[in-house]
Order: structure tokens, then C-alpha cells, then sequence
């Protein structure tokens, strides 16, 4: 049930009077008895959290995001969220009752205490200002802020500090107790005194007419909202001006606060007005209409209120008189701490019924019903309810340790299943219910009887923990053995496809996903896959006790560490988390099992270890506001440092070094850097870097100083940036001075001038060292040349002795062959026989082959080798000329010029011998002309082709040239295989022999 009223402007004007206030009084008695039932998520921090003394009379927060809790004997604290440091007249603060507190334009922040005077504080100095310097009194009711001056209510007048001229100057005629002060938006200072109300054009007083006053009125607050009201809190009631016109203006606030005493107003940023009333807590007016009450019944635990505060962050810390400092951390969780059956740490079963009313079913205590105002029990003395559901028909079914129980109209009316240990309930879109038992397995009841699924009709096992039908009919069922689906016809299991076999809770999405838990994950099902999710997907532990969707369609996820959101894709995969626990306002943290409803207005219930919690997803808000990001401290070595003995000048609040430069073996930095975010102080993350040195950012982390030993000579500073939980970022970043490490001093071998000695000695000695090392090589130069020219003219001298001889033996050899073949000539004279005469002149044939080619070396520069193609032609004349046979006879050659040795120069002559006078001794006999052909020619390599062929008679076709019995074929063999070659008789017109062989 909502706690606000919302007032209705259009309802009928009531006739008369007591019908009025008759109608009041009821609507007020209901809100009331709604208002008490229900718990706000208050937090306090008091002596045993840090605070110096527990009743807290003001509460200030700086443009640095720090709260400043002014107490009535401990002086004043400074409060980031998590710690607070105390500051009392031992550090140099004027008085221990600190009654109003602000900050200047430089961000010095202003205490003023009862007695003492007022006290700047710079963050490390304190400076008291007191009567000597201009106040008119020593004690101090109230500060404020006005562009660059310090507006002082003291007990005894008014003054004001100019941070411009640094002077205090006393204002007015004012001579009693200035009780209040505010700034309105437009810059104008109010300020009430005696009971009386003034306006500052300046510093020029305007009394404000208020209405009639009553005896010994009191000025306590002035607010302005943001419609551009002025409210003024006294002993006597709420008053109300136009800032725009001046003029006073009434609205229900106002009347509803007719002769009551108002001690404070407060109007937030949202336009609410909050009023603390006399002992008795606190009333918020809401900008859209109604009203909510905090008081001790609520979970406000003091009802004496002396300060309110909005924060940054749109979160309310109220200053109590004996609670400290409370924290309104968020409405969006309410509690039910005075509710029986609500209160009970043992709640397994939630469900609403078509009233509105919520039930409830815990282990010990039994069945309760809540209407809003309060509960009572239903169906006596029952054990272990384990669940609650309502059916289409309005009905209350309730499963407990000893059957069903159905209730209808708030009475009980019937049990089913007594004996039977009942576990869970739910009802398919025909109307049969489902009740899910522990060992006797599955139960459908259509109103008449009662049918039962075991394991032998499919089941996996007999103990079920939950039933759900989805939107195609299908019912799934969960047990210890695996999830179970059941189409009407049969079962099918699936047990190991999940993490782990025990499901408790399930669920159907707006997809049409499945949605289950384990004891080790959470599951889905798309009807092709499942898919796990845990701690490694950003749950807070694996530990699932409950799961339900809100209207949003966000997944909600209880766990033994809170709850956790899930926000889904269009696709079901989770996309982002957010955790739930105490600092959130979730103050249950361990949630109990499968005990989480959604009622009708979209809100959320859960059973937990400390009683239900109620959460209205419409109060809460994203934290959308950014932490704000300082750097507190940079010490050496880890020790703390004082700059200024270091000759560093120190600048801004924390006192930081302005430009640090240090030498090179001081070189150990240590950065403290905080976030100040009061909604969730213990979950900022912070990503930093050392620019010159680091690259990148750091990874975000929850740690707040980091350490740089060892840093290199250079120029450094220090970045850090800051997170909130729901991921936002500080927008900007919070940067050092430059830190500049110096060079090491150079040693003496390090320096320019030994560097320059030294090089100067290493060019000379370099010098001196090519010097002479050129002369020994010019020297041992000329020496080889020498040695080389004398060697040269010796071989010069022995090759042209080597040429004489080898010219005389080839001369000797040509003329010893010649005369070979002229005795041979001599001889043959005498010889008859012409077979003997023809060998003979065979051998004279042969020898001038020999003769010639000696010839051919003799006139060749290389003595070596003979150019194949001069000598050929040569050869082939001669022969033909010594055949003069008075035919005419043609001589044709194609010889490719190429120069041989004279290895293979010898048989290739001795085989043109034979082969052209065999052809000038029988290929033309009996014919008056012919022609000879020869043709030499490079085939691939050093392999040649010789073709010797004529267009004679030819030779017989009996001719066994594979087994020559003639001495000529016989020696054509023997000679072409000198050459490494093959001598082939082709067929053709006359004879056609080809040498194939190797040069």
C-alpha cells in the first residue's frame, strides 16, 4: 500500500462543517495507522560509528562533497561517507557547541559555535574571529553565504566578513539575537531577529510585515522552494511570501500548520517542503500533493529534529537531538519492523489478492494477511508454510508442512492433502492447480479430485520445489533431479544441461523464455539452449534463493549477499547488473527461499532473514550524480611531507605542494586521492595515471592511493578520475602540480670536458695510429710491387721460352712428318701392286692430316687450340687436289667456326682423311662431276654434329658397318671413340656420314 496521500482537487465540497472535520480526522487517522506500519530505510551514525557526540545541531555540505556535522559538545566533524574526522578546540576550533556552519568563496569553511566566536578553517589552519575583530558577540546562532561575504547572526547583532578586504563589519542596529539567515534565488539576504522578519537590499535592513504576532514569537528557519516561495518556521506556525511580489501568500502547508511550532523548513530542489515538528519528527509536503510522516514509529528513531540537509546527491541527513546524524538513504525500500507476521526473519510464502491485501507464510508463526493498516493471523497454529498463491477466483491457497490450505473471504475453509508435506502452488490457464510436494511427487486438482504424477509416470524424482505453466501450456516443473516439462501427454527432463540439478524458482519472460535457479547459477531456456549466469556475469554470489521479474521486465535475483537487477537484451542475455545490499537500502542481505511477489502497483516483496522488504521501483532513482574526485595528500618514502621545509609553496585545500622538484634520489612518490559520494560511498572505483610515465589508465579499483618507487628523471603529474556504482564517472579529472625529477649529477667521467679531454687524446692517437699504419702499407706496397714485377718479367721470360719450344716442336714435328710422307712418296715409286700402292697413299694422306694440323699450331698464337673451320677447309682442299681425277668435282661446307684442342683436332682430321678419299676413290666412278658436303655445328653443350656426305653411287648395301672388315671403317671406329663420339652411316642419295661427339 502507498504511504503518501494524494489530495483530490476536484472532490466535492463537503455541506458542513463537522462532515469536514469529520472526514479529516478519518482520512488523517488512516494515514496514520498506514503511515506506522511501515518502515522507512533510515541510517544513523552516531559515537560507536566515529561521530564526537551524538546530538547533532547542524549540518553543512562543501563544494568538495563533505558533510560538516555540527554537535552540541564535540565540536565539528567532516564526513566523506564512511569516516569522520573530528575537529574541537584542541586543533583550534573556537567553541564544542557548533550551532550553524558555511562556506566562503575561497572554499574556507565557517563554524560558528555558542561561544568562542566564529572559526575559519582552510582544511589545515584555524583562524578565530571574536569581538576584537568586529562580531558583536562571541556566540554564534547562524551563518550564511551571500557572493563574496560571510553573513554572521550572533546573540547579539549582525555582522559581516568581506573575503575581499578580509575585515568584519557590523550591520544594522540590530542588538538581540539574529536567529535565522537564508538567500533566496534572487541573491537576497533574509534574516530574522526578535520575531521579526527583515529583507537586505544590500546591506540595507527592509522589515517584512508578518501577521498578527503572538506573545513570545520566534523566528526559527526561512526556506524558499522552487516556485519562488518564502517559508518562515516560528513558534506559532508556517508563513508564506511571494519573492516576486513580496506580498504574503497562504497554501495548505500553511494552514495545515496553523498555531503549531514549525522548528525548522526546509524546501529541496525538488520542490517538497519538509517541516520538523515540536518532538515529533518530521512532515514532507510533497510538490505534487500529500503528505509523508517520519517519526519514531516509521523508523526515524528520534523525534527531536535540529538540522536538515539536502546533499548533491537529492539524499536527506536530518541532525537528531540523542540519534547523531541519520541518513533518509532511500524510499524506494520500506520495512516492516512493528507488522506482525511481516516482521518474522522466517517468510517463505508472499502473494496479494484482488483486495490489495498481502499474505504472507512464514515457518514458525503460521499465515498472516496484511491490509495496509495491520495483520492478523489466518488458519490457526499452521508450520513451515512454504508457499502462498491466489487463483483466478480470488481464493488464498497456502502450502505448509501438513497439506493445502484454501482460504476464501480471509477464514479458512478447507485442507487438502493432510500429511503431506506441501512446497509449492500455482494454477494453469484452465483452472487446475498444481501443488508440488516433498516425496510424493506431483498434484493436479480441477475442484473435484486430485491426480498424482510420480516417478513412475516420468518424473525424475518425487521431491518438487516449484511449478509454472507457460503461455503455451506447458507445465514445467522443478525438482531436485533436474527441471521437467509436461505437454499433457508425457515427461522430459533435463538435469545435465544445467549447473546444478536443484531448481527452485521458475520463470516465464516477455520472450517466452524460460527462467530457472539453482543452487549454483541462474538459468534460461530459449527451447533450443540453456544458458548459466553467475558471480563471473556480475551476481553477487551464486547462491540463488529467489528470482522474479518487475514491470520493467528487469530479472531479480536474491542471494545469501542481497538482490541483484538484471537488465536484459532484446535477445534475454543480461547486459548490465546492479547489486542490491545495505548501503543500497536493502538491509535483509539474506533472502530467503522462493519468498518474492509482485503486487499489482509493480512493486516487488521479499522475505529475508530480517522480515519482509518492500521495494517501489518508481522511488528508485539512478545515481546520475558524479562523485567528486580530490587528491589529498602526495608524500615521500611513504612518510607524511612538509612541502614548505622543502621551500615548496602549498596551495588549495588539501594543503598540496604547488610545483614539486626534487632530485633524483628522491625519487619514492606516494598519491592519496578520495571521492566523495555519499549514496554509496564504499562502492566508488578509481582509474588513475601518472602522465609522462604511465600510458594508459589503470584498470578502476576500489584502492585510493597507489605508489610510484624508482621514477625516472622527467616531469610528472598526477591524474585520477572517480566512478560511482551505477558506472558514472567524474566529469572531470583531479590533476597535480608538475613533478619534476632532476637529473643525477654527472660523475667526473660523465662530463664534458673529460669527454672532450678525452676524445681530443683519442682523435690524436687515431691520427698518428692511420699515419702510420700508411706508411708500413705504402711501404709493404711497394715492396710487393717489386717482388711482382720481378716475377712477372721471370714468367714473361719462360712463357716466350715455352712458345720458342713448343713453335720448334711443332715445326720439327710438321717437317719430320712431311718427310715421313715424302720417303713415303720415294717408296711408293717403286711399287707395282695397286693395292699396295693404294695403302701407301693412304698413309701419306694420313700423315699430311697430322702434317697440317702441326702446321695450324705452329701459326696459332694459343698453341693449344686450332680453329676448326680453317682447318677443315684446308684439309678438304688438299685431299681433293691430291685426287686431281679429271672430274669436277664441287667442295661445299657449312663449318661453324669453334676452336678444338688438339686431343680432339687429330681424330676428327684422321676421320675427314678417310672419309673424303673414300669418297674421291669410289663415289663418282663412272660419272664427270660431284659434290662433296661437309657441315660442322654445335648441337646443345660441348656436344657437336659433323656430317660428311656426297651424292655419288653410295656405298654397297652389303656393308656391315656395325663389323667393318676394311682397316678405314675400322679405323673410323676407333677414332670416333678418341672424340667420345658415334659414327653413323644414314641413308641417302650418294653416302651420308654423321659424327656425334664431344668437343
Amino acid at each position: 500500500m502507498s504511504s503518501t496521500v494524494f489530495v483530490n482537487r476536484h472532490e466535492p465540497r463537503l455541506r458542513s462543517v463537522s462532515n469536514v472535520l469529520l472526514t479529516l480526522a478519518l482520512i488523517f487517522a488512516g494515514f496514520t495507522n498506514r503511515l506506522h506500519a511501515q518502515n522507512f530505510d533510515f541510517i544513523a551514525y552516531s559515537v560507536e560509528n566515529g561521530l564526537s557526540q551524538s546530538e547533532v545541531l547542524s549540518i553543512f555540505q562543501d563544494s568538495r562533497g563533505y558533510l560538516w556535522v555540527g554537535t552540541a559538545g564535540g565540536g565539528v566533524c567532516q564526513f566523506d561517507g564512511v569516516n569522520f574526522t573530528e575537529y574541537n578546540e584542541s586543533h583550534g576550533l573556537g567553541g564544542p557547541i557548533v550551532q550553524a556552519i558555511t562556506e566562503d568563496d575561497q572554499g574556507n569553511i565557517w563554524i560558528g559555535s555558542t561561544w568562542g566566536g566564529v572559526t575559519r578553517f582552510d582544511g589545515k589552519n584555524f583562524k578565530i574571529f571574536t569581538t576584537s575583530d568586529g562580531l558583536p558577540s562571541a556566540g554564534i546562532q547562524c551563518l550564511e553565504k551571500n557572493g563574496p561575504e560571510v553573513w554572521i547572526g550572533t546573540s547579539a547583532g549582525l555582522a559581516v566578513f568581506s573575503t575581499t578586504t578580509g575585515k568584519i563589519k557590523r550591520i544594522g542596529p540590530f542588538s538581540k539575537g539574529i536567529t535565522a539567515l537564508h538567500t533566496d534565488k534572487n541573491n537576497q539576504v533574509w534574516m530574522a531577529t526578535e520575531g521579526k522578519l527583515f529583507r537586505f537590499s544590500g546591506h540595507d535592513a527592509v522589515a517584512v510585515a508578518l501577521p498578527e504576532k503572538t506573545p513570545g514569537r520566534e523566528i526559527n528557519r526561512i526556506s524558499s522552494d522552487t516556485k519562488g516561495i518564502l517559508y518562515v518556521a516560528a513558534t506559532d506556525g508556517l508563513f508564506a511570501w511571494h519573492l516576486s511580489s513580496g506580498k504574503p501568500t497562504g497554501n495548505e502547508i500553511t494552514k495545515d500548520q496553523e498555531g503549531k511550532n514549525v522548528a525548522l523548513v526546509h524546501c529541496s530542489s525538488e520542490g517538497d517542503v519538509w517541516l520538523a515538528m515540536q518532538d515529533n519528527g518530521l512532515c514532507k509536503y510533497l510538490s505534487a500533493g500529500g503528505k509523508q510522516l517520519y517519526t519514531p514509529q516509521t523508523g526515524l528513531e528520534s523525534g527531536v529534529i535540529h538540522a536538515l540537509l539536502e546533499d548533491n546527491t537529492h539524499h536527506t541527513w536530518i541532525g537528531t537531538k540523542e540519534k547523531g546524524l541519520v541518513k533518509l538513504r532511500s524510499e524506494a525500500f520500506n520495512y516492516f519492523n512493528n507488522v506482525e507476521g511481516l516482521r518474522q526473519n522466517d517468510v517463505y510464502g508472499i502473494a496479494s489478492d484482488t483486495k490489495g491485501q498481502i499474505w504472507v507464510g512464514t515457518g514458525s508463526q503460521g499465515l498472516f494477511v496484511y491490509d495496509g493498516t495491520g495483520s492478523k493471523k489466518v488458519g490457526g497454529e499452521l508450520r513451515r508454510v512454504s508457499a502462498v498463491f491466489c487463483d483466478s477466483k480470488g481464493r488464498i491457497w497456502a502450502a505448509h508442512g501438513n497439506g493445502l490450505l484454501l482460504v476464501e473471504g480471509n477464514n479458512a475453509t478447507k485442507s487438502f492433502l493432510e500429511g503431506t508435506v506441501v512446497r509449492a502452488v500455482t494454477e494453469d490457464s484452465k483452472g487446475n492447480i498444481w501443488i508440488g510436494t516433498w516425496e510424493k511427487g506431483l498434484f493436479m486438482y480441477d475442484g473435484k479430485t486430485f491426480k498424482n504424477f510420480t516417478t513412475s509416470d516420468g518424473l525424475p524424482m518425487n521431491f518438487v520445489h516449484a511449478v509454472k505453466e507457460d503461455r503455451k501450456g506447458t507445465i514445467w516443473i522443478g525438482t531436485g533431479a533436474g527441471i521437467t516439462r509436461y505437454d499433457g501427454y508425457g515427461f522430459k527432463t533435463y538435469a545435465k544441461e544445467l549447473c546444478n540439478t536443484y531448481v527452485g524458482t521458475i520463470l516465464e519472460d516477455k520472450r517466452g523464455m524460460i527462467w530457472f535457479n539453482t543452487d549454483k547459477c541462474i538459468m534460461s531456456f530459449d527451447g533450443t539452449s540453456f544458458r548459466s549466469y553467475g558471480q563471473k556475469d556480475g551476481l553477487r554470489s551464486n547462491t540463488v534463493f529467489l528470482m522474479s521479474f518487475d514491470d520493467s521486465g528487469h530479472l531479480w535475483v536474491g542471494t545469501n549477499k542481497g538482490v541483484d537487477r538484471i537488465t536484459l537484451t532484446e535477445k534475454g542475455i543480461p547486459l548490465a547488473v546492479k547489486n542490491y545490499g545495505p548501503s543500497e537500502g536493502f538491509r535483509g542481505i539474506e533472502c530467503n527461499a522462493r519468498a518474492v511477489h509482485k503486487d499489482k502497483s509493480g512493486h516487488l516483496w521479499f522475505g529475508t532473514i530480517k522480515g519482509i522488504t518492500r521495494y517501489n521501483p518508481e522511488e528508485d532513482r539512478p545515481d546520475v550524480n558524479e562523485p567528486k574526485i580530490h587528491i589529498t595528500d602526495i608524500r615521500l618514502f611513504l612518510e607524511p611531507t612538509n612541502w614548505l621545509w622543502k621551500g615548496v609553496r602549498e596551495e588549495g585545500w588539501f594543503h598540496l605542494p604547488e610545483k614539486i622538484e626534487l632530485p633524483y634520489d628522491q625519487n619514492h612518490l606516494t598519491f592519496y586521492y578520495k571521492a566523495v559520494h555519499l549514496p554509496s560511498p564504499q562502492n566508488i572505483r578509481y582509474s588513475f595515471m601518472l602522465e609522462g610515465f604511465d600510458s594508459t589508465w589503470s584498470p578502476p579499483g576500489l584502492k585510493n592511493e597507489f605508489t610510484y618507487p624508482n621514477l625516472p628523471p622527467g616531469t610528472f603529474r598526477f591524474k585520477v578520475k572517480a566512478q560511482n556504482s551505477d558506472g558514472v564517472w567524474s566529469k572531470t579529472e583531479a590533476v597535480s602540480s608538475p613533478i619534476v625529477i632532476r637529473m643525477a649529477p654527472l660523475p667526473f667521467w660523465a662530463t664534458w670536458w673529460f669527454w672532450l679531454i678525452g676524445f681530443s687524446i683519442v682523435i690524436i692517437v687515431l691520427y698518428y695510429f692511420v699515419v702510420l699504419r700508411t706508411r708500413i702499407i705504402r711501404r709493404q706496397k711497394e715492396e710487393l710491387e717489386e717482388i711482382v714485377r720481378l716475377r712477372t718479367q721471370e714468367i714473361s721470360r719462360q712463357n716466350e721460352e715455352k712458345t720458342v719450344m713448343l713453335k720448334e716442336i711443332h715445326h720439327r714435328v710438321k717437317n719430320n712428318l712431311q718427310i715421313i710422307s715424302s720417303l713415303i712418296n720415294l717408296q711408293s715409286e717403286n711399287i707395282e701392286d695397286p693395292k699396295v700402292l693404294a695403302l701407301f697413299d693412304e698413309c701419306r694422306h694420313r700423315i699430311n692430316s697430322m702434317a697440317l694440323i702441326h702446321a695450324k699450331m705452329y701459326q696459332s698464337n694459343t698453341l693449344v687450340n686450332i680453329d676448326i673451320r680453317e682447318y677443315i677447309n684446308d684439309l678438304v682442299r688438299s685431299l681433293v687436289d691430291v685426287y686431281d681425277l679429271d672430274k669436277k668435282i664441287k667442295l661445299r661446307s657449312e663449318i661453324e667456326s669453334h676452336a678444338f684442342s688438339i686431343d680432339t683436332i687429330v681424330p676428327l682430321g684422321l676421320i675427314l682423311s678417310e672419309v673424303i678419299t673414300n669418297a674421291m676413290k669410289y663415289a663418282f666412278v663412272g660419272r664427270e662431276e660431284g659434290t662433296i658436303f661437309v657441315s660442322l655445328r654445335k648441337t646443345s653443350g660441348f656436344h657437336f654434329e659433323l656430317v660428311v656426305s656426297d651424292n655419288g653411287v653410295g656405298l654397297p648395301h652389303n656393308l656391315d658397318t656395325v663389323n667393318p672388315k676394311t682397316l678405314g671403317l675400322q679405323l673410323i671406329g676407333i677414332l670416333a671413340d678418341q672424340v667420345d663420339g658415334r659414327m653413323v652411316l644414314e641413308p641417302a642419295d650418294g653416302t651420308r656420314w654423321v659424327l656425334l661427339f664431344k668437343g
